[in-house]
């Protein structure tokens, strides 16, 4: 079965155990699982998204993954720039260069447009 990607679907992970939460604006999309944000209470931070698993397309020593530049430019559309609430996992060993994150746009992250709706 071929599925389609959901474009305006506000859940990008969902969070399992919170260690914690926070607002944050996406600055810059790294690839398709990696983000970089500015968190409102610890300021610039690296995440990796929880639950997605994108081909590599600027890890050093490894060829651009089949699909990679397409993920990141379909990242880049739907969370550059926009307002995301952010939930690091606890059973997650998290890097501190790069934080394992569930993120997921908040409704008031596109001014002007609908808060998406499940069955919409």
């Amino acid at each position: 079965m071929v599925t389609k990607p959901i474009h305006n679907s506000p859940l990008i992970g969902t969070p399992l155990r919170a260690q914690s939460r926070a607002l944050a604006v996406v600055l810059k999309i790294v690839d398709g699982d990696t983000i970089d944000i500015r968190d409102d209470v610890r300021g610039r931070l690296r995440i990796r998204l929880l639950g997605i698993d994108a081909p590599e397309t600027k890890k050093p020593g490894y060829t651009v993954g089949c699909w990679g530049p397409e993920v990141t430019d379909f990242a880049t559309t739907a969370m550059l720039g926009q307002r995301v609430a952010v939930v690091t996992d606890a059973t997650s060993a998290a890097r501190p260069a790069c934080r394992p994150a569930w993120a997921w746009r908040t409704p008031s992250s596109s001014p002007g447009s609908p808060t998406p709706r499940p069955g919409r």
